[in-house]
């Protein structure tokens, strides 16, 4: 789901628009944190977060998606790939400065050598030389830093333009984009055009995946939500998360059932005995029988 991920080139040509977008996305994520009662994946507010998502996805399906569409039908796909890599190499420095935050101080050089060497031997990024190198990408922002320190994921958010979100996500709205190239450049001229192709970069490579939403998910909200959580969740711990416990663990309660079907089986040995009752009631009836017999010479002595 990298189509949900920090867009800040979507706001990039008014920096005040940026800060008051964060502004608002930072209190909104902080209110939601507060909420005693977190259900349904943390998701106290899914009535405010559909209309929102509704909002993004008729926005998309109208504007986004058939201009993405439309750039994958008439652009080769070296040169999509060549955007790609551009637009990732100049965002990079986020995953470097939360490497180090994350004290992953061998993978944080190692990210800074792969910005270095794609910024300059690889044409501002277009090629991506380090990879052939042995320097592989990674992904770190700030959201993964807090959840490396225990911060909890806090109120699931569907912030308008930008996607999905959690409180514990929210931060990096900021750091993802201060760390961006584009926020430096102030020539609109330039920061507009690099901005729109950024996003519809972004929808481009996002389309396999939405066709799945589309194809498999009965219900396209939820699909998204739980598809980012475990997303986040596969991030934060570099895809080793620990194994979920569910509360269906009533299934150790199943040898709880056994001992009560040996008690109730210790009730046949209880009858047992009531037979060998019965069985003594018998004997019982044989003296009767006995006193019978006695009568009968009674009568011949007569």
């Amino acid at each position: 789901m990298e189509y949900h991920q920090p867009q800040a080139c979507i706001i990039s040509k008014n920096k005040n628009a940026i800060i008051a977008v964060l502004a608002v996305a930072v209190l909104l994520s902080s209110g939601c944190a507060s909420t005693p009662k977190e259900e349904n994946n943390n998701d106290p507010f899914e009535g405010v977060n559909r209309k929102i998502y509704k909002f993004n996805d008729a926005l998309d399906r109208a504007i986004v998606k058939p201009i993405a569409d439309t750039y994958v039908k008439v652009t080769p796909e070296p040169a999509r790939t060549s955007v790609s890599n551009f637009f990732d190499n100049l965002g990079y420095l986020n995953t470097i400065l939360n490497d180090f935050f994350q004290g992953k101080f061998k993978q944080g050089t190692a990210d800074l050598g792969r910005f270095l060497i794609n910024s300059t031997i690889g044409s501002l990024g277009l090629v991506d030389v380090a990879s052939k190198m042995g320097l592989k990408a990674h992904q770190e922002d700030v959201g993964q830093t807090l959840g490396v320190y225990g911060a909890p994921e806090g109120a699931y958010l569907m912030v308008p333009l930008l996607g999905p979100y959690t409180a514990r996500d929210s931060p990096d709205l900021v750091m993802s984009t201060v760390t961006n190239g584009l926020f430096y450049i102030s020539q609109l001229a330039v920061t507009l055009p690099l901005s729109a192709l950024m996003v519809i970069d972004k929808r481009a490579r996002a389309s396999s995946y939405l066709k799945i939403v589309d194809e498999a998910a009965l219900d396209r909200y939820v699909f998204i939500r739980d598809a980012y959580l475990q997303h986040r969740n596969f991030l934060i711990y570099d895809g080793n998360p620990p194994q979920p416990k569910f509360e269906d663990e009533g299934d150790e309660e199943a040898p709880a059932e056994t001992p009560k079907s040996k008690d109730e089986g210790s009730v046949e040995p209880a009858q047992t005995p009531k037979s060998e009752d019965e069985k003594s009631e018998v004997p019982a009836q044989t003296p009767k029988s006995e006193d019978e017999k006695s009568e009968v010479p009674a009568q011949t002595s007569l």
